[in-house]
């Protein structure tokens, strides 16, 4: 069989120009510089130039060549630069934005230097050529702080949010109104290694509920942090040629026997609508076909047996927390799209709140919530202040498990009682160095190391919001320095006749009080497998 030929796509009748510009953050100054057409591949290309040139004194924004064309999902922005984090290169990228930035007229741009204080950097074409402005925000930990009050309809905005609607009240007038986008980094930008860059789409001169990301690699905070750029607003009033997605048609037919439309609608269903499945987006399709492999507990789950974790997904999932999403998002149509035209709308949402798996899960079963309102919350806080979701799941997973195992005291880091943050309701015995080959530590977070170094005010508790919590009947154990969950039924009668004992209990007064919220906590319970000589095995 022969190879399946690259596909040679038509070349649009207007390409993006293929200029640059690099700012100099400390006095302002701007070069701009012309590429052959054919030097340069993209914004990846120009990142990895950038950062051999500048190293980490370089961080750069940029769009493919095709971000001008009516092809969805070529419109992404991709920054890039050092990452704290991976202590190296990154790249992350955010969609939809691509197809706001092209009305700057240039597609990549190349921040140097450090502006003197916190700024918003403005890319805007006046329609005879590209100009770049910096402004301060001398009340930027206001903003962060105290949010701000949008006048078209009186939402109150907090973190990254309020910061994005402030300055579109303050400069988005002087772009098109149709054609400026803004991004803004978060308070988790300034005390972690961990902010993303936070960007809505814009309608009428406010942002919407569709928040998109350049959420892995800390690159938000990389932007603050090392450059002291808090906020970019893009746009302008450069017009691309105007053309069709028929002229791409002899490219699709040719490749994938189909022409671009349909090609799209095909190998998107999964985001738009399954008929099949009856749902759409990452949320729903992933849900409906995950079955026994649920993750949840930060992976404990994983040492139940299969019919216990097929129990947790119909009762807790499939019976509860995707039913949910089924009746409010799916049956009530509340899709959108990420600033760009788009026929998937993939963007599944419940009034303010955007659902897509990742998050969702991460915050959600991974820490023990299987509650909308509660995965809501959460989620909401996470994102307004300017933290990657998906990340900050997995960080609070590792955190319960390690106080549920009893590997510190979370008031040792400023953090409320065990019985409110651990996945155990009884407070466990600290491990000594006979239990284990590894020494028992008291490792250090990301965020309390990081608030300690800055000096600033530290964000929001991170467990905050995690109202539901795992109550397994005897504490959690570890063997040989990896989790080992002991998940046992209440009884030994119950093992023997059921695989199960999943309930759901009113939360208590004390989580309320801590959480502000009235949610449910679920009780679950898993019988372990036990090998030959007794001892627990996953």
């Amino acid at each position: 069989m022969n190879a399946p030929q690259p596909l040679q796509l038509h070349q649009p009748s207007s390409w993006l120009p293929a200029h640059s510009l690099t700012v100099a953050l400390d006095d302002g100054s701007v070069t701009r510089t012309e590429h052959h057409s054919d030097a340069i591949t993209g914004p990846i290309e120009y990142g990895w130039r950038a950062y051999q040139q500048h190293g980490r004194n370089a961080f750069t924004f940029g769009i493919g060549r095709l971000a001008d064309s009516p092809l969805a999902g070529a419109r992404r922005l991709f920054v890039c630069g050092y990452s704290h984090q991976w202590e190296s290169f990154y790249l992350s990228s955010a969609g939809g934005v691509a197809y706001t930035f092209k009305h700057f007229g240039i597609p990549w741009v190349t921040l140097v230097g450090r502006a003197a204080q916190p700024s918003v950097l403005i890319l805007r074409h006046d329609g005879n050529a590209a100009t770049v402005t910096l402004e301060p925000i001398p009340d930027l930990e206001s903003l962060w702080r105290d949010g701000y009050r949008r006048a078209s309809d009186g939402a109150q905005l907090t973190g990254a949010l309020a910061v994005q609607q402030a300055m579109l009240d303050r400069f988005g007038v002087a772009f098109p109104p149709k054609q400026v986008r803004a991004l803004a980094v978060g308070p988790a930008a300034a005390v972690t290694w961990e902010g993303t860059i936070v960007s809505n789409p814009v309608e009428k001169g406010a942002i919407t509920w569709v928040t998109e990301f350049c959420g892995r690699g800390g690159m938000g905070s990389t932007l603050f942090r090392d450059f002291n750029i808090a906020a970019l607003l893009v746009g302008g009033a450069w017009e691309p040629a105007k053309e069709s997605t028929k002229a791409y048609d002899p490219d699709f037919e040719a490749r994938f026997g189909d022409r671009y439309v349909k090609v799209e609608q095909r190998t998107t269903v999964k985001y738009s609508f399954d008929p099949k499945t009856g749902t759409g987006g990452t949320f729903g399709s992933n849900y409906a076909a995950m079955g026994d492999k649920i993750l949840s507990f930060h992976y404990q789950s994983v040492f139940a047996p299969k019919p216990e974790r097929l129990a947790q997904m119909e009762r807790f999932v499939r019976g509860h927390y995707w039913k949910q999403f089924q009746e409010e998002t799916i049956a009530n149509k509340q899709f959108e799209h990420c600033g760009e035209p788009c026929s998937v709308a993939c963007k599944k949402m419940n009034g303010p709140h955007k659902k897509d798996y990742e998050p969702y899960h991460t915050l959600g079963p991974q820490i023990g919530i299987f509650d909308q309102r509660a995965a809501e919350r959460v989620n909401d806080v996470a994102d307004a202040m300017g933290f990657d979701a998906i990340q900050l799941g997995g960080t609070l997973g590792w955190l319960f498990e390690a106080i549920t195992a009893g590997d510190f005291d979370p008031t040792e880091l400023g953090l409320p009682r065990h019985t409110n943050c651990a996945f155990a309701a009884s407070p466990p015995t600290r491990r000594s160095s006979t239990s284990s080959p590894t020494a028992p530590r008291t490792p250090t977070t990301p965020c309390a190391r990081s608030t300690r170094s800055s000096g600033m005010s530290a964000p929001p508790r991170c467990a905050k919001g995690s109202a539901l919590q795992r109550r397994p009947s005897t504490p959690a154990t570890r063997t040989r320095g990896r989790a080992t969950a002991r998940f046992t039924s209440r009884t030994a009668n119950a093992a023997r006749s059921s695989p199960t004992n999943i309930s759901f209990q009113g939360c208590s007064a004390r989580c309320r009080s801590w959480a502000n919220t009235t949610s449910s906590t679920a009780t679950i319970s898993f019988r372990r497998k036990r090998s030959g000589n007794g001892t627990s095995r996953g």
